[in-house]
């Protein structure tokens, strides 16, 4: 997913890519990449960069020039990991203000206007970001990475911390452990999807709405109970195949 999105961080961020123009033209003539809808009849490449835009979000954010792109109340760019959004809402100010509106001519910001339009917490956060002497655009960078840059190894950081804090059966401390551990990667993301419910378990692809097949079923439990039956000398009482097997479709008759 990282290494994807970092595909879309390039055809959002860079205008003069020939991916970018091409899928400007396509599917969002008039907008921008985070807006984008996913259209008729797109295709599976367009589907794909559009589902990593959950992840970028995490780290997207505004960094403030002359303020004259930036939206205050839409847009991201607020030095605040928590959320780079302001969660005031418009009082005197119209919806689609620029952030400019708060900057003086002396490049500072408006100390009056912004304690009087926003709560205390935004207020703050707003005040402590550094203006330059010299006004440039406002551009997009990744508030990860000290160059603005997009990164993969900060992206999929971001991603397991928002699916363990997401995830409420285990500690963080105890993923923290999982990831740190000196085991193959594939071990690391076995126990990850164990944790996370990912794993493809008749319990889950039953909640995910998946029907399994039942003659497959049926098929592999007589296959499996061959298996015990040959190579460990275990025979398993008739009743108690039928038993199991009812206990896993316990909503198809078996007599057919």
């Amino acid at each position: 997913m990282a290494l994807l999105a970092k595909q879309a961080w390039r055809i959002a961020t860079e205008p003069d890519l020939l991916l970018h123009k091409v899928l400007h033209h396509r599917y969002f003539p008039g907008s921008n990449f985070f807006t984008a809808e996913p259209g008729r009849l797109p295709s599976f490449t367009w589907r794909s960069l559009l589902s990593t835009k959950e992840l970028l979000v995490t780290g997207l954010r505004w960094k403030i020039g002359d303020g004259c792109s930036a939206r205050i109340f839409d847009h991201p760019w607020l030095l605040r990991v928590q959320t780079f959004q302001v969660i005031t809402k418009p009082r005197t100010l119209q919806r689609d203000s620029k952030v400019a509106v708060l900057i003086t001519h002396n490049r500072s910001w408006n100390h009056d206007m912004i304690t009087e339009e926003f709560l205390p917490e935004d207020a703050e956060a707003i005040l402590s970001i550094p203006l330059t002497e010299s006004p440039s655009a406002d551009i997009i960078v990744w508030h990860f990475e000290r160059s603005g840059r997009f990164s993969v190894k900060s992206a999929y950081a971001s991603a397991i911390q928002c699916s363990e804090e997401a995830s409420p059966s285990m500690a963080r401390e105890d993923w923290r452990f999982l990831w740190r551990s000196r085991v193959l990667p594939k071990v690391r993301m076995f126990m990850w999807r164990c944790g996370h419910g990912a794993l493809p378990t008749l319990r889950n692809l039953k909640d995910r709405g998946v029907c399994p097949d039942f003659n497959a079923q049926v098929c592999w439990s007589l296959w499996n109970q061959r298996n015990i039956f040959i190579f460990e000398g275990i025979n398993t009482p008739a009743h108690e195949v039928v038993a199991v097997a009812k206990g896993l479709f316990p909503n198809r008759s078996l007599s057919g």
